[in-house]
């Protein structure tokens, strides 16, 4: 999917670039331009399309889940959240955690991710 509306970002703005996207995938979701079940961009081509890092477009999307406008699926990508185009609320997957050891200063998921066992 491309997606050629979206706006220039500021990189001396004061929201962070994944913010910023993550504001604008938010707004089309709430406008209901990007409908329920839709599939956004894949990582790697949102990150080439507008020339930023993978990191940063997982942080927006990440923005997103918490926001329960987004969710992921394994193996298949971020998709528009059924709930976020009807205006249900949406609960997240797992609570985001503050101060995780990934040394993230505000939301954080990978605490909710991390194994709690290994295999042997």
């Amino acid at each position: 999917m491309t997606t050629p509306d979206i706006p220039l970002l500021q990189r001396g703005a004061l929201a962070s670039l994944s913010e910023q996207l993550a504001g604008h995938y938010a707004q089309r979701i709430r406008s209901r331009s990007l409908a329920a079940g839709t599939r956004l961009p894949s990582v790697r081509a949102a990150a080439a399309q507008h020339g930023l890092a993978p990191s940063t477009v997982v942080a927006a999307y990440d923005l997103l889940q918490a926001q329960g406008l987004a969710e992921a699926r394994r193996q298949r990508g971020f998709f528009v959240r059924g709930a976020a185009a009807t205006g249900a609320p949406a609960q997240p997957s797992a609570a985001p955690v503050r101060g995780a050891s990934c040394g993230a200063r505000r939301l954080c998921w990978c605490a909710a991710r991390r194994r709690t066992t290994w295999p042997r």
